[in-house]
Formats: C-alpha cells, structure tokens, sequence
C-alpha cells in the first residue's frame, strides 16, 4: 500500500502543479495540497498535521514567482513550498529541493539552457519534488 501512496503522491505532485502552470490554477493551489494532505493521512500522519500541512501548502501556493518578482523573493517562495512538510518531521530533500528548484528555474529562464530545461519540465519536477518530500519523511 505504501508504495502505491509514493507513486500516487509523486505523479500527482508533478502532473498538478504542470497542469495548474498552464491554465488551470486552482489544480495547483487548491487540489494538489488536499490530495497530498489525503496521502499522508492515509500514510498513517495525525489528521491535525495533514490539515496544518494543507492549509499551509495552499498558502504558499499563492505566492509569486513570476518576472517581477525579485530573485530574493523567488528564493523564499520555494522554500515556502517545503516548509508545510516540517509539520511531518524532516527528509534531506527539503534541503535539496529549495536549490534544485530554484537552479532549474534559472536554467529555464535562461536563453542558452531554455530548450533544455524548458518550462514546464521545471514545473513537473518541482511537484514531484513536493511528493518526493511528504513520501521521504519517516513515517514511510
């Protein structure tokens, strides 16, 4: 059953927040941290932290990252997609995650690495790294 959950909340993860980058927004801020919270309750997490982790995630997935934004802010904004899963206890993916998404955001803004690391691919890991968290904490 464990394993099943780990596929489920990684290929959620990734095909949401790809999905709520193109037009589908709620996907990615609403539907996307219930199912996840949805997981983890089923994972065996108390209910109280699946509603903390789900309420916090949809928070931070209202946060801007777009052009405007600052390279600062961008930092903080995905950090702010991990910090909901410390309410779960810690994996060294949450220190992972941070630098890879923000390394592959550069990479895909950047003229020469765009093709490469085109757009929505760093939208797909960057869900998926959001499940391979919540599956990598030690309740698993």
């Amino acid at each position: 059953m464990h394993e099943l959950l780990i596929i489920l909340a990684m290929t959620v993860g990734g095909s949401l927040f790809a999905l709520g980058g193109y037009k589908f927004k709620w996907l990615r801020r609403f539907l996307l941290p219930v199912i996840l919270g949805g997981i983890a309750l089923m994972a065996g997490f108390e209910v109280w932290r699946c509603i903390v982790y789900v309420v916090l995630l949809i928070g931070a997935m209202h946060l801007p990252y777009g052009e405007k934004t600052p390279w600062p802010i961008k930092a903080l904004v995905f950090t702010a997609f991990i910090i909901p899963s410390l309410v779960f206890g810690w994996t060294y993916w949450q220190i992972a995650s941070p630098v890879i998404i923000l390394g592959l955001f550069k990479l895909s803004n950047t003229p020469f690495f765009a093709n490469a690391v085109v757009h929505k691919v760093w939208e797909f890991i960057n869900g998926c790294l959001i499940g391979i968290i919540l599956v990598t904490i030690n309740v698993w």
